[in-house]
């Protein structure tokens, strides 16, 4: 009989158990759901690592640094409840500084918000629902070749 090699995750200094949570943990602490959870593990935006077992372990500290980067996101603070709340999602960063920019002639009419990425900028929308979404992204690759609208 054939003996199957069995992955072995090796530990480093980044991975503490005492300091490391679940993805279900972190989708809670965060407000987002595990699948969301797990596509910011893929794209790196926590620190984490797979145990023997194939389970996610998150480091504590990577989330609460994310939750502060989400938090600290370059907004137009206004401090006005009534104003209708403006956010914009821009692929392009010089873009989103001119329309930052521009949009600061306009501070008594919006509460605006400016990310440039549609994952951080849905996780905003746990504290503030906007009452206008702007949306600038390119096409994936592979669909950038296809007519949408031809018929």
């Amino acid at each position: 009989m054939t003996k199957t090699p069995r992955l072995v995750v090796q530990k480093s200094e980044l991975m503490d158990d005492a300091r490391s949570i679940s993805t279900a943990q972190a989708a809670k602490m965060v407000g987002i759901s595990m699948s969301l959870v797990q596509k910011l593990v893929d794209q790196e935006a926590f620190k984490a690592w797979k145990t023997p077992g194939g389970h996610r372990r998150i480091d504590l500290s990577s989330v609460q640094d994310y939750q502060q980067r989400v938090q600290l996101s370059p907004v137009l603070k206004v401090n006005n409840p009534s104003l209708p709340v403006v956010k914009i999602i821009v692929e392009d960063a010089s873009l989103s500084d001119r329309l930052l920019e521009e949009l600061k002639n306009w501070p008594n009419y919006f509460d605006i918000s400016c990310w440039h990425s549609i994952p951080e900028a849905f996780l905003s929308f746990t504290n503030q629902i906007p009452d206008i979404l702007i949306v600038q992204m390119s096409a994936p690759p592979a669909a950038a070749g296809v007519d949408f609208f031809s018929g």
